[in-house]
């Protein structure tokens, strides 16, 4: 059985569009796989999340406020499992695969459909993306 970690999308008042685009991809990615879901991000993120997932079983809940914590969180919590899939925006993936090979993991990542200001969404992880990794190397990732 693998375990789904669908990361959040920060929105406080209302669930963003990825965010809501994340939660069907992984409701529909559950109808053709056998998973546990987790659902990963900040409390108002898992409030929407469960939500918005009311008619898949959340496994467990892992608390993050970024993307790196997002990954080491769900770490910590799912290191025993064998097959582990991250589900983020597609726009995202690039991102997610660079804290992935950073860290070590080896883990899948599933990415749902974003149609929502994608050219500037896809600009600003081109941006963001060497940063982080930079980040990652000044905190001790290889």
């Amino acid at each position: 059985m693998s375990s789904l970690v669908i990361l959040g999308d920060s929105s406080k008042r209302r669930p963003s569009i990825d965010l809501i685009s994340r939660c069907k991809a992984a409701e529909q990615y559950c109808k053709k796989h056998n998973c546990d879901v987790y659902v990963n991000g900040t409390p108002s993120e898992i409030y929407w999340m469960k939500k918005l997932l009311d008619n898949v079983e959340i496994k467990g809940e892992v608390s993050s406020n970024d993307t790196i914590s997002n990954i080491v969180n769900a770490w910590d919590y799912l290191n025993d499992k064998n097959n582990v899939i991250i589900l983020t925006s597609d726009y995202h993936v690039r991102r997610v695969q660079s804290i992935l090979n950073l860290g070590n993991f080896k883990w899948d990542i599933v990415s749902a459909r974003c149609d929502s200001l994608y050219l500037v969404k896809v600009i600003k992880e081109l941006i963001i993306t060497p940063f982080t990794i930079l980040f990652m190397k000044s905190e001790g990732f290889k």
